[in-house]
Order: structure tokens, then sequence, then C-alpha cells
């Protein structure tokens, strides 16, 4: 693969703009000084391009939207001509998905994947490697904020001159948007994934923090696979990857979060939460990498090196594609007839591995503008050293897997979002009383001091209790097996205690809150009468008073307690609005 980039690059921006009759191939940015990247109507109208010159490319935007009333385009890259998704998935072929611009401000894989389809169609021994792989990409996700263009929403970044921003029309975070589903890109994503299920996903990013030498890191989902999945990324796909980008002489390196302030802290990664798109992926069994380039390197060779990745990641799955495709229907067959799943994860903080890692010494000056000592990165002074690297996780909260969950129908924010991701449910045909687990919801705590976070105020630490109940279901409720394809997304949502679990982003928040109440000048009598005739309530309530002294000098708490062990107060609040079938 040694120049393999560069050789490229010339052939792009020479051969297809000579040859007579030959359509002018290069892209947007090829056809600039090389700190351009191309807006969305350039990009679609690329792609409208290599649809009429290939045979091979199709161009559909029949999954939805973005939420500024944009259809959402996908293109798909086969070379038997054959776009029937059932058709491929049964021939055997490795569907490879690659995501851009979900962050509108860092657009270098929209560019970089453009030049990558066109240079697999034109040169025969890049097509090769699609004998047993279909590509799939999403040019550019976030469609609203690829329109919102700008030079500066960016500070820390080296260009382009001109780019998207970060929000969508909403101003929503597409990157924290694939459980709750808020935006309507996410929904057209969740569609798009559900109908395709992907193998392989990249989703294409700039960095933000520190500064190293590497113009090339990664975050992979490896930790939240399959242990079989898991160790062929860390021991057989990373390594065959790194080992060809750094022919292309971009070197990769496991993305820069830092234990502390800076990279000699050590590197931490993790089990990645399902709101990102590699813990999305995660849920459905799918190899992801985070491409993740340096955001003060050049905007060109940033470009380069997103390239190079992809190419990279194209060679090894045309090599390996048959064993992903072993372990990944292994993964999902063994998930589908589990009996527990575990739903919390936690970084093991004492574990870790010595990686070398080259970055530059990190020392303190006056700040000009506040006088105070400052951060900045001496390049002067580059090193190359050990540091840890702490890329190991410990189960959290282990949770029986029920035979079938039940969601009552009027909920159906979620049941759309079920129905999205392909979840297999049928609504039951009559009115039943069925028996099943119910949770109450005990306690919780708001996420970040109460503030908002991107339109919702997260749930965490959620505590539960659970009984056996026999409750009367309406027909058309809906009846959800677990023994399906889908068990962990199912899991990892409808479970309350997952941290990106539906309860978790607000969509069950009515039942938090009690609808009856009494009036206390009424309820005096009523309650009087209620302890004379339950004596052992009686005693519990004056027990109540003599080891609490606060109770004890509030009517209010007395009356109250006095009403939640009576037949009027309801049943209902804090109850969790779906329901386990128990084996």
């Amino acid at each position: 693969m040694k120049n393999i980039l560069f050789l490229t690059l010339i052939f792009c921006t020479k051969a297809f703009a000579g040859m007579q009759g030959t359509p002018d191939l290069r892209t947007p940015h090829e056809k600039t000084k090389g700190n351009y990247t191309a807006t969305f109507q350039e990009t679609l109208a690329y792609y409208q391009l290599l649809e009429k010159t290939f045979p091979e490319v199709k161009l559909t935007d029949s999954f939805g939207q973005s939420d500024n009333g944009t259809k959402l385009p996908l293109a798909i890259i086969s070379t038997s001509k054959n776009f029937n998704i059932k058709e491929l998935k049964t021939s055997g072929k490795l569907v490879l998905m690659i995501n851009n611009a979900i962050h509108a401000g860092e657009p270098e894989g929209v560019d970089a994947t453009m030049m990558f389809v066109r240079d697999i169609l034109t040169k025969n021994d890049y097509k090769k490697l699609l004998d047993n792989v279909v590509i799939l990409i999403i040019p550019t996700y976030n469609i609203d904020g690829v329109m919102n263009r700008g030079c500066c929403s960016r500070a820390n970044q080296n260009g382009p001159q001109e780019y998207g921003f970060r929000g969508n029309a909403k101003n929503l975070d597409l990157n924290r948007d694939f459980i709750k589903s808020d935006s309507k890109n996410a929904q057209t994503f969740n569609r798009i994934f559900s109908a395709w299920e992907p193998d392989v996903f990249i989703d294409n990013h700039v960095s933000d923090g520190a500064d190293y030498q590497y113009t090339l890191t990664y975050i992979s989902n490896e930790l939240s696979l399959d242990v079989n999945l898991n160790t062929y990324m860390r021991d057989e796909l990373t390594p065959a990857i790194n080992k060809l980008t750094t022919k292309d002489g971009f070197e990769m390196c496991p993305y820069v979060e830092t234990k502390a302030n800076i990279p000699d802290s050590g590197l931490v990664s993790g089990h990645a939460p399902s709101r990102f798109s590699s813990g999305y992926a995660a849920l459905f069994n799918c190899i992801s990498y985070t491409v993740e380039t340096h955001m003060l390197k050049p905007f060109d060779k940033r470009l380069q090196s997103n390239y190079s990745f992809m190419l990279a990641l194209l060679i090894n799955l045309h090599k390996d594609a048959a064993h992903i495709l072993t372990q990944r229907s292994i993964a999902i067959s063994s998930l589908m007839y589990a009996k527990e799943h575990v739903i919390t994860w936690a970084e093991d903080s004492l574990s870790y591995d010595w990686i070398n890692f080259k970055g530059y010494e990190a020392a303190y000056k006056p700040s000009i503008i506040s006088g105070l000592p400052r951060l900045y990165y001496n390049h002067e002074k580059p090193y190359n050293k050990r540091i840890k690297y702490y890329n190991y996780v410990t189960p959290g909260i282990f949770v029986k897997v029920p035979k079938a969950y039940i969601i009552p129908c009027a909920w159906s924010g979620v049941i759309d979002r079920l129905k999205n991701n392909g979840v297999w449910m049928t609504p039951l045909i009559h009115d039943s009383i069925i028996e099943v687990e119910v949770y109450t919801i005990t306690n919780y705590e708001n996420a970040r001091n109460n503030k908002p976070y991107e339109g919702h105020y997260l749930h965490q630490k959620v505590t539960l209790s659970t009984e056996k109940k026999s409750l009367k279901f309406l027909k058309g409720d809906w009846l959800i097996n677990t023994d399906q394809r889908r068990m962990r997304y199912l899991m990892e949502t409808l479970e309350p205690q997952a941290p990106d679990a539906f309860f978790a982003w607000n969509f069950f928040d009515a039942v938090l809150q009690q609808k009856e109440y009494f009036s206390d000048y009424v309820w005096e009598d009523v309650a009087a009468d209620i302890l004379e005739k339950n004596p052992a309530l009686k005693k519990e309530l004056e027990t109540k008073k003599l080891a609490d002294p606060t109770f004890a000098k509030s009517a209010q708490m007395q009356l109250d307690f006095v009403y939640k062990n009576s037949p009027y107060f309801e049943k209902t609040v804090n109850r969790y609005p779906v329901y386990r079938v128990v084996r």
C-alpha cells in the first residue's frame, strides 16, 4: 500500500480531467487549492455523477429526511450491480457502512469518501476488494449543519476555509441522538441501519483536545462487543489497519482521551454508551470505528489520512469477510438465548496496557490574557515514550433476560422507535390477564446538576423494587419476545437502569407524577376511620412517630402516611410501564 494514496491523488487530479469524452471525476476539493470542503449540493451532485457514470452505484433517498426537510441520501456501491438488501445479505456479502459529517464542522470524511468511491470504481486493484463487500455511504448525515456553513465555529480547528455547524436544524448533536432519536435525521438513520444490518461501521470525525504528533486516531467499540469480535478487533483488525496506514505516513493511535489533563497521564478507552454511534452499532454486534483526525493538522493531510484508513479497512474486510460474518452470527445467536445481560459497565482503573505514544512535551507559561499559568505543547520537544492505556472495563448491573416485554400501546413514541430499529413485536389480539414482573421506580438522580442535556434531563442511579402481579392488558398492546436479533437493543433501552434507556431519556416521566391527592380537612376524618379499622397500621404510625421527631411534628406527613397505605392511594405512581414476562 506504500505510496498508493499519493499515486491515487495524482491519478485523480490529472487523468480524470484530461481524458477526452470522460466525465470530470475530480471532487470539489480536488478542483480547489486544497483547503475546501464540498457543500451539500456539490456532494449530492457528485454522487449523482457517480451513479450516472458507474452502474455499480445506486443513490436512494427512500428512508427518510433530516430535520430541515431535506431527504437524506444513501449511496450503495455493489459491483454485482444488485442493490436488493435481502439478496445481498443472503449471498454472503459483508456490508460496510460509512457515515460522514455527523458533526458538520468535521468535514474531511465527506471529501475523502468521494475520492475513495471513485478510485474503487476506476482502479482494478481496488475494485477487486468489493468481490465480497458492499459499501453503504451516507454522504452528509447532518445535512442541516452542513448547510449552516461558516468560517469560525470550530475555534480549535486548522481548516478548511468554510465548513458546517455541529448542531442540526433543531440544534441537536446527532452523535448523542441514536437511542432517543429526537431528530428526523436519527430516525432515518435507524431505519437504514436496521434494514441493512451493516457488519462494519465507520463514523468520520475530527478530534478536539490535546496536541500530539499523530494525524490519525481512532475509537473502536471492541470493549462493547462479544468476546470473539473483541479479540479479533484488538489482536488482528486494528493492528493490520495501522500497519497499512503507517506505510502511507499515517501511523495511528487510539483516540487521545486523557486520564488527567495531558497524554502523559495515560489514555482511557471504555465501554461505548449507545447514545454514540459506536455504542449504537455495538447493540447490533456491528464492528465500529470512529475515525478522529487531529484538529491542528492541515485539512488536506487530515483528508488523506481519512482516505488511508478507509482503504486499509477495506483491504482487511476483503480478506476477512467470511470470518467476520461467522463471528457476528455466533454473537447474535448467543445473545438471543442469553439468560442474563450486563446493562452497566465501569472503567477498570486498576488494569492497563503500555503503549508507545508520540507526543509533545507539555509545559506551562504565563497567559497573555490572564497572567496566570496556561498549558501549551512544545513542538520543539517531541517525544516517543511509553504511557499507560486504560482499556479495560468491569461489569456492573446484571439483569435476567425476560421471556418477553409488554408495552401498552399508549406509549407510541417508544413503540415507533422500536419499529425504526427493526424490533419484531406483535399486538395482543384480545384483552388479557397476564402475570408479569412489575418495576417501581424507588429513586433516581438527574445528571448534570439538573441542567438540560440534548433537550432532556437525564436520569441516572436508578433504583427499583420488583413484584409479580397479574395485570390486565388491552387488545393492541405490544408483546415483544426477547429471543430475536434485537435482544441487546431491547435490554439496553427497556431496562430502566441502563444508562441510555428510554427511561433515562425521560420517555416515561409521566408515571413519576402523582395525579390524585387529598384535602386535609376531608381526609382527617377518613384517615381516622381507616386507623380505627386497621390497628396494625395505627401501631405502625405510632412507632414511626416515636422513631422520627420530624415526622411526629408534621401533621401533613402523618396524613400522607395513612393516605399512601390506604386503598385511595393510586398504585400506579412510579410504576414503570414496561412489563416483563418471566421465563
